[in-house]
């Protein structure tokens, strides 16, 4: 016994009615702008809660924080922004400034060729070093509780941003490892940015 491949035995009844059609009757609405957002905006939010959390905004913020902390301690310093017209800034100014006249003092008596001129700039470093002495003491007055505070809210920013970091590299390493679910999210994120 053998078997004739030309013929067709499929049942005939079957193959006619399985045909793939569009059924009329049945209508696809297109999605309007708003609620196709809405729709992408709450997978795109429970995409989120799969995974750690995306500390992207929390980062920014702290990161700027920390900056203005910086910037704000560095006025300090100088006695410049924020702090010109105030008792700290004055002080930070003046002891600044005589740091300066005593160093160049001593500069000069280092350098100087004559006795007469060493003993000149010797003399000049002495009373800018009392000078020195004096705005160290305002300084240690206004500034130094200033200057500590800055220095612990610095501190604290640094280790915001450090665990920030540190969650935003753990969410990096998740995302890797399941490349799906970063897909997904990316797509979301795409579709919105089209809107």
């Amino acid at each position: 016994i053998t078997h004739d491949w030309s013929l067709d035995r499929n049942q005939q009844w079957i193959t006619r009615t399985a045909r793939p059609a569009v059924d009329p009757t049945v209508r696809v609405e297109s999605e309007n702008a708003g609620s196709k957002r809405a729709r992408l905006v709450a997978e795109l939010a429970t995409l989120d809660r799969v995974g750690p959390p995306s500390v992207t905004a929390e980062l920014a913020a702290a990161g700027r924080d920390l900056e203005r902390l910086r910037r704000a301690r560095e006025d300090l310093d100088r006695g410049a922004g924020r702090w010109t017209h105030t008792p700290a800034g004055r002080a930070a100014h003046r002891l600044g400034k005589a740091r300066q006249e005593r160093q160049a003092a001593e500069q000069r008596a280092r350098s100087a060729m004559r006795r007469r001129e060493q003993r000149h700039w010797r003399r000049l470093a002495r009373v800018a070093a009392s000078a020195e002495d004096r705005a160290h003491h305002d300084w240690t007055t206004h500034t130094a509780p200033i200057a500590e505070k800055l220095d612990r809210g610095i501190t604290r920013a640094q280790h915001r941003v450090a665990d920030l970091q540190s969650q935003a590299a753990f969410r990096d390493h998740w995302l890797a490892d399941h490349p799906d679910l970063a897909r997904r999210v990316e797509h979301v994120q795409r579709e919105l940015q089209r809107l």
